[in-house]
C-alpha cells in the first residue's frame, strides 16, 4: 500500500518540488493543500495526488481538508509542515500593527497546531510510524535583524517540535533547516530586505544568489519527502541542517560512499588573529597554505562544504611553555570566548574544545569558572592542551640544542605529579581530552627542510605523551577521561607492545597486558595519518568504536585532507557501518554522550 503524505504550502517552491517528488520519484499519495491551484501544481495531475484549497489560517478549513485527505486515501503516514510567510519584514520597536505580528504566527505557529491535531491520530496508526517534518529555518537560532516575526515564530516552530518528539514518542518529528532556497521568499529578500535589514546582511542574500550559491527546491525538497517516509528516530525533536539530514538517510540516489553518512572532524584548528602564525610557522618548519591565512570561520566553512563535513570541533593550538601569569589567563578566556561566539553564529557546524591556560597553572585550569564562562558550557565537548611542559628555559634549551643530562629535568610531561589536581578534576568532569603534540624541536636538527618539527617531530611527542600517562599510572587511575590522540597516535600502535615489556622491565608497576589495556583506551582520530597499513593496525589495536575522523585543517590544505580522506573511504569501501562509524558515529557516541560541565 502506497504512503499518504500530507503536504502544506504545496503549489509552490519547496513545497511543490515535495509533491513532485513524492509522487514521481516515492511513488507516494499525496494530500497538496494551497490556497491557490497554480498551474505547475494542476500539472501533476495524478490519481495518487489530492490538491485541496484552503487557508491554512482558518481552523476549520484546514481540518476539513486533512480529514477529507485521510479518508480519500484511507489514511496519514506523513505531514510536512511547510506553509510559510515572511510578512511583515519588521524590527520590533517600529509601527508595524501587532495585528501583523498575529497574522504571521496564524500562518506559521498556530497553523501547525491545527494540523498536529488532526492528523496525530493517523499516525499514532501508520504501519510505516508517522512522522512529521517541520519546514524551518536557521533565524531561528541567530535572530536576524529585521525578521522580528520570522525569526520568533521559527523558534516556536522548534520549539513545538521537540515537545511533540517528547509527547509522542511513537511519532518521529523532525524540524529541517533547508538553507537559503531559489524560492520567492528570496526574491522579496533581495527586493524589499534593504529597508528593514543590516546593509552587511542584506548584501550576503544578494551575493549568494549572484554567485549561484542558492539551495534548489528540488535538492531539498528530496531530503524533505525522504524524511516523511523514513526519518531515523535519532534525528526527533531536533532542528537538523539540509546536509545532516541527507548524512541520516541512506541515499538511494547518490553514488559516491563519501555523502552517505554524517562527518565530524573532531581535529579542527582555529587560528585567533594573536596567534601569529606566519612567524610560528618559520620556527617549527611548516608553512600553513597561504588561501587559510588570515583565518576566519568562513574559510573552514567553505572547506567544509567542498570536503562533506558536517561538523567541526573547533580547537585552538594550546601553550606548552610560558609562565603562569593573570595575563595567560585572559589571553585563554579571550580565546575560548572567541570559539564560543563561532559557535553561537553557526551552532550547526562548530562545536569547540576549551583551550586552558599554560600548563603549570593548576590553579587557573582546576578553577575552571576563571575560564569557562556558563553561557557557552553546554557548547564545551572537552579540554584541549599540548603535551609537553617546558617553561621558558626548556624552550631555550631545545632552540640551542642543549642535550646534556643536567638539562633532562626542565620537561616534564602530562602523566608528571606535578599535574595529578588537573586530571583528578577532568575525571571528576569525565572529560573528553584531545591531545596533540607539541611543536618542541628535538635535540637533533630537522634532516630536511621538507622534513620539519610537524613533519617528524609532532607524532612521536604525541606517543611519548601517552606513554608517560600509562606507565605512570595517571591512564588507569583517571580512567573516566576520554582521551583522543591526534594523528592515529603518532607511533603509539607500533611502539606500545615495547613500552608494554621493556618498561615493566625497567621497573613500571603495570604489567605488560596492563600497559597494552591502556594504552588500548585511548581513542585516535585520523588526520594525516590514514592510510591502508595504518588502519589496518588500528582495526587490531583498539576497538572500531575508538577510532575517530580529523582532518588538522586549515594547517594543511583542502588536497591533503581529501588524500587521507579517501583513504580511509577506500578501506572501509566494503563496511559501511564502520565507515559511517570512523566518519561521524563514534564521535558522536563519545562527545554528545559526554558529561555535562558543572
Amino acid at each position: 500500500m502506497k504512503p499518504v503524505v500530507v503536504v502544506t504550502g504545496a503549489s509552490k517552491g519547496i513545497g511543490l518540488a515535495v509533491t513532485r517528488l513524492l509522487l514521481q520519484k516515492f511513488k507516494a499519495n499525496v494530500v497538496a493543500i494551497s490556497r491557490t491551484r497554480t498551474p505547475d501544481l494542476v500539472q501533476l495531475h495524478s490519481d495518487s495526488l489530492l490538491v485541496v484549497e484552503c487557508d491554512v489560517t482558518d481552523e476549520k478549513a484546514l481540518t476539513n481538508a486533512i480529514t477529507h485527505g485521510a479518508a480519500h486515501f484511507h489514511g496519514i503516514d506523513g505531514l510536512i509542515l511547510n506553509a510559510g510567510t515572511l510578512d511583515p519584514l519588521c524590527r520590533i520597536a517600529d509601527d508595524t500593527p501587532l495585528d501583523s505580528w498575529k497574522r504571521h504566527f496564524d500562518v506559521n505557529f498556530f497553523s501547525l497546531v491545527t494540523a498536529l491535531k488532526v492528523t496525530l491520530p493517523h499516525l499514532r496508526k501508520s504501519a510505516n510510524g508517522g512522522r512529521v517534518v517541520f519546514v524551518s529555518s536557521g533565524a531561528a537560532v541567530k535572530g536576524m535583524p529585521g525578521w522580528g516575526p520570522y525569526n520568533a515564530g521559527k523558534a516556536a516552530m522548534n520549539s513545538l517540535c521537540r515537545t511533540l518528539a517528547e509527547e509522542e514518542p511513537d511519532v518521529t518529528s523532525v524540524a529541517l533547516r533547508p538553507g537559503m532556497v531559489d524560492t520567492n521568499m528570496q526574491s522579496t529578500l533581495r527586493a524589499f530586505g534593504g529597508a528593514h535589514m543590516n546593509e552587511q546582511d542584506h548584501k550576503k542574500f544578494i551575493d549568494v544568489y549572484q554567485e549561484g550559491k542558492l539551495v534548489k527546491p528540488e535538492d531539498c525538497g528530496h531530503v524533505i519527502a525522504a524524511l516523511a517516509l523514513k526519518a531515523p528516530k535519532a534525528l526527533s525533536g531536533q532542528m537538523n541542517p539540509l546536509r545532516t539530514a541527507m548524512s541520516s538517510l541512506v541515499s538511494d540516489h547518490e553514488p559516491s560512499i563519501s555523502r552517505q553518512f554524517r562527518r565530524i572532524d573532531v581535529h579542527h584548528h582555529y587560528f585567533p588573529s594573536d596567534l601569529k602564525k606566519e612567524k610560528s610557522n618559520a620556527e617549527v618548519g611548516w608553512k600553513t597554505p597561504p588561501e587559510n591565512l588570515p583565518w576566519t570561520p568562513e574559510i573552514s566553512l567553505r572547506a567544509m562544504d567542498t570536503m562533506k563535513i558536517d561538523m567541526a570541533i573547533l580547537s585552538c593550538p594550546a601553550l606548552s611553555n610560558g609562565s603562569v601569569s593573570e595575563e595567560n589567563r585572559v589571553m585563554t578566556r579571550a580565546r575560548n570566548e572567541y570559539a564560543a561566539t563561532i559557535c553561537q553564529n553557526y551552532p550547526d557546524r562548530f562545536r569547540f574544545f576549551a583551550t586552558l591556560p599554560f600548563l603549570d597553572d593548576i590553579e587557573g585550569k582546576v578553577s575552571a569558572r576563571n575560564i569557562i564562562c556558563a553561557r557557552y558550557i553546554a557548547r564545551l565537548r572537552g579540554l584541549n592542551f599540548f603535551l609537553l611542559r617546558g617553561g621558558f628555559l626548556c624552550k631555550l634549551v631545545y632552540s640551542r640544542q642543549i642535550t646534556s643530562p643536567s638539562h633532562a629535568s626542565l620537561t616534564e610531561y602530562i602523566g608528571d605529579e606535578l599535574y595529578q589536581p588537573l586530571w583528578a578534576e577532568l575525571d571528576r568532569r569525565q572529560a573528553a581530552v584531545f591531545l596533540h603534540g607539541s611543536q618542541i624541536p628535538s635535540s637533533t636538527p630537522c634532516p630536511h627542510p621538507t622534513l620539519g618539527i610537524p613533519v617528524t617531530d609532532v607524532p612521536n611527542e604525541t606517543f611519548k605523551a601517552a606513554a608517560h600517562l600509562v606507565v605512570t599510572g595517571n591512564r588507569r587511575k583517571f580512567s573516566n577521561v576520554k582521551i583522543i590522540l591526534a594523528h592515529l597516535g603518532g607511533t603509539t600502535p607500533m611502539l606500545a607492545p615495547r613500552v608494554a615489556i621493556l618498561s615493566d622491565y625497567m621497573g613500571c608497576q603495570l604489567s605488560p597486558e596492563e600497559i597494552i589495556e591502556d594504552f588500548q583506551s585511548f581513542y585516535y582520530e585520523t588526520a594525516l595519518s590514514a592510510y591502508h597499513s595504518n588502519l589496518a593496525a588500528m582495526e587490531t589495536f583498539v576497538k572500531p568504536d575508538h577510532i575517530l575522523f580529523g582532518t588538522d585543517f586549515p594547517a594543511v590544505s583542502k588536497d591533503m585532507v581529501e588524500w587521507f580522506t579517501k583513504n580511509v573511504e577506500r578501506y572501509y569501501e566494503d563496511d559501511a557501518v564502520k565507515l559511517q562509524g570512523v566518519l561521524g558515529n563514534n564521535a558522536a557516541k563519545l562527545l554528545c554522550n559526554n558529561t555535562s560541565y558543572t
